[in-house]
């Protein structure tokens, strides 16, 4: 249920333009005596999600010991996220910019903005941020939204272990191998929202597979806010949340299945409620409740594949299994980048077709990486291939088909995706909930088929893999290493470790000088050029700008100017209060810009490509 507060203190507050850090504060205090309360009056154990038998005996040393390790890595993963500000190109562009205008405009409705993602897109996880951000006043703890869901995958996959029959050693190891998985790892201690809706569907799942054994009302309401806030916290959740929720319920007895088809409208009713509100918003601008298309063309945010066809989905499969095959060997990984080539040429498809490739790139190899975004799941999906042949190969023997549509659900919602979605370099981070879900079929599999000695070889391996990842992020290790970006920097200059290191000096030269203004309404212009504005314009990698002038909602707000597509209809009632000063990105050597805001006054300073324009400048 804390996610469902998440929302409703946002949207609640939000309505009443009381999101500010008292009225988050009172909220929050009346959500815990609520609990407390609830906790009181129902007890304890009363809405079990535990399997009716519990199969298997004890835990064995070898699984005791991948719980230290396991442990050990969800350590070393909450000290990155506790000691490193958010830095994740994305995070920078559009999750937390979104987090601080809400927090300026004491409210999550729409608002101007140069860059449509701030407001298209799912907000669930933006919510849980600008919570954080409000209650700490800082963006101290805003990484924990991540590593939290990260701690909550890895407790539905053992979760769901239990329900396709694994015994304690089964559960463990499953929790065991979603805690190792790379993407999750290294994305865990940062500010994106993946892991978030990984958790969410793997939660919706759970449910459904608690119902099957206890017809509980409960438990359907659970499946329906679990799948409403996946959907309301990333767009991938329509793509997985249908197969995976069509296996579940398919995986229960004809009466379970009947009954749940009956008391279905509550789950629906559950989805509705809380994607309303964001439904609407969208429909009012775009004219569409998924926010898209946008009024105007942007092919950077076009990622759907319109034109479908078999060969174009058999290619785009392998270009998706491509991502996850990198290994340390630049000669390896490019004699992989070769035969996957000829796959799809052998598919009758054309590698780098622009219809299913993102802003028409190049397919290209796939690398060892210790980035988020690039990184690949190799030994997950070794164990996930395992995996789903075993269950297969059980059914196929008349051991029962429930671990078979566990893996049927799995494998329709990655085909589903790569017939929906365009290829690009980072697509295996949006791969997390399949091996979120992949983990808990792996750790059945590796108790009911695999030895001891092959399920010490395999643990170990992914623990030993998984320390390495937690401890050398590429862009925030805790290793000090030539190699890649640590974290014993200035928290100012972290901020800018993900590529955006040449720019660090200017911005936090920019942000003193604001600093030093008595200024309580800072406006950003976001100046997008002519040749950016298809793409991703430099000016848009806003967030530590501002974060680095402390806009807070308090003492400090902050609000873009200089807009010029449709989301300027929002503006007309904070275009009546004035900024005492401008920042300008991007901007330095545009003559309008100069002479837009100086006519008006104003003084202008430039830093880099960064322009501040007051008429209290430090001289």
């Amino acid at each position: 249920m804390l996610g469902v507060c998440v929302w409703a203190v946002s949207e609640g507050l939000g309505r009443y333009r009381l999101l500010t850090r008292e009225g988050a504060t009172l909220a929050w205090l009346g959500v815990v005596a609520v609990a407390l309360a609830a906790a009181q009056w129902f007890g304890a154990g009363k809405f079990d999600l535990g399997a009716k038998a519990e199969a298997g005996g004890g835990v064995s040393f070898v699984t005791k010991l991948a719980v230290g390790g396991g442990g050990l890595i969800a350590t070393l993963v909450l000290i990155t996220a506790l000691v490193c500000p958010p830095q994740t190109w994305d995070a920078m562009v559009y999750h937390l910019p979104r987090a601080v205008m809400w927090i300026s405009n004491r409210s999550v409705d729409f608002y101007p903005t140069p860059d449509y993602q701030q407001l298209v897109f799912a907000p669930w996880s933006e919510f849980a941020m600008a919570q954080a951000m409000l209650l700490a006043s800082s963006d101290r703890f805003v990484n924990l939204v991540e590593f939290f869901s990260y701690l909550g995958c890895a407790l539905c996959a053992s979760l769901i272990a239990k329900f396709l029959g694994a015994g304690r050693n089964g559960q463990v190891l499953a929790g065991i191998v979603a805690l190792t998985i790379p993407t999750m790892i290294l994305e865990a201690s940062g500010a994106m929202n993946t892991a978030v809706v990984a958790f969410w569907i793997a939660a919706s799942a759970a449910f459904v597979l608690a119902w099957n054994e206890s017809q509980n009302r409960w438990f359907i309401l659970g499946a329906g806010l679990s799948a409403g806030l996946a959907i309301l916290t990333k767009g991938i959740a329509y793509i997985f949340l249908p197969w995976m929720l069509l296996a579940c319920w398919w995986m229960g007895t004809k009466t379970a299945r009947v009954k749940l088809l009956k008391c279905s409208w509550i789950a629906v009713a559950a989805v509705v409620l809380v994607n309303a509100p964001h439904w609407t918003r969208c429909y009012q601008l775009t004219g569409s409740l998924l926010g898209m298309p946008l009024p105007e063309h942007t092919p950077r945010l076009e990622l759907t594949i319109t034109d479908k066809t078999l060969q174009g989905t058999a290619a785009n499969v392998i270009r998706n299994v491509s991502v996850h095959l990198g290994v340390p060997s630049r000669m390896i990984n490019d004699r992989i980048a070769v035969a996957a080539r000829r796959l799809m040429r052998l598919v009758g498809a054309y590698p780098d077709d622009p219809k299913q490739m993102w802003m028409d790139t190049k397919f290209a190899a796939a690398q060892f990486s210790l980035r988020e975004v690039h990184a690949s799941n190799l030994l997950p999906l070794g164990l996930l291939a395992i995996s789903c042949a075993l269950a297969l190969w059980s059914g196929w023997r008349g051991r029962g088909w429930t671990q078979v549509y566990f893996a049927a659900g799995i494998t329709a919602g990655f085909l589903f995706f790569c017939a929906s979605l365009r290829w690009h370099s980072w697509m295996s981070r949006l791969h997390e909930p399949i091996f979120v879900l992949g983990a808990a079929l792996t750790g059945f599999c590796l108790e009911k088929y695999g030895s001891r000695r092959v399920g010490t070889v395999i643990v170990t391996v992914l623990v030993a893999t998984g320390l390495v990842y937690a401890a050398s992020n590429r862009t925030r290790s805790l290793v000090r290493w030539s190699l890649v970006d640590d974290v014993y920097h200035p928290r100012a200059e972290l901020y800018f470790a993900d590529s955006h290191q040449a720019i660090a000096a200017e911005n936090i030269a920019a942000a003193d000088e604001v600093n030093r203004l008595p200024c309580d309404l800072v406006a950003v212009d976001s100046f997008v050029r002519e040749d950016a504005a298809e793409h991703l314009p430099p000016s848009f990698y806003v967030y530590p700008m501002l974060a680095l002038i402390h806009a807070d909602g308090g003492s400090r707000k902050v609000r873009y100017s200089g807009v010029q597509n449709a989301t300027v209809r929002y503006g007309a009632e904070s275009i009546r209060e004035k900024p005492c000063a401008v920042i300008c990105l991007d901007c330095s050597d545009v003559r309008e810009k100069w002479n837009e805001y100086t006519n008006s006054g104003a003084r202008g300073q430039a830093f880099g490509k960064i322009v501040v324009f007051s008429t209290e400048l430090s001289q």
